[in-house]
């Protein structure tokens, strides 16, 4: 994911989990993590402190108006950084594997987070608070934003 401002940013987001293939033992891979690396540089730097120990990153989302917030979504809900990753604080939501992040085109203030427990919750203060819609039973609910029409939710959702 790459932020909006003057200098260019790309994070990268490590689920931090072995793929197991026919009972193959796991192959050595990061335990999971977020990584940073400037425009032109060639160097990723480790952004991951702050963040739950062997953090499991499988959300990220920059902020729409100030490209210095980003947003992580880790096996232990939503952390938040208004630093570009230097610092993080967990946010208020609930303790679960957050799989989606997304935020109101116009008004970034209103964040969904896509949960594995089929659940999906909202803030409308930035992070501050948030409250558990009501959704059926799904499973890793993927939330985009439709810019052209606002009050749309696109909830894509899988079932077993």
């Amino acid at each position: 994911m790459a932020s909006n401002s003057h200098s260019t940013y790309v994070y990268v987001g490590l689920g931090g989990e072995y793929p197991l293939i026919m009972g193959a033992p796991p192959v050595d891979l990061p335990p999971g993590g977020l990584y940073r690396r400037k425009d032109g540089e060639e160097e990723w730097i480790d952004i991951s402190v702050g963040l739950p120990d062997g953090p499991q990153v499988r959300a990220l989302m920059v902020h729409p108006k100030n490209p210095e917030t980003i947003f992580a979504g880790t096996q232990h809900g939503v952390y938040r950084s208004s630093d570009r990753g230097n610092h993080w604080e967990a946010l208020p939501s609930h303790q679960g594997e957050v799989w989606s992040l997304a935020a109101h085109p116009q008004n970034p203030n209103i964040i969904y987070a896509g949960y594995d427990q089929c659940t999906i919750d909202r803030s409308e203060d930035g992070g501050a608070s948030w409250k558990t819609m009501n959704t059926s039973t799904v499973k890793f609910p993927n939330i985009t934003m439709k810019p052209d029409e606002i009050c749309k939710r696109v909830i894509g959702i899988s079932s077993d």
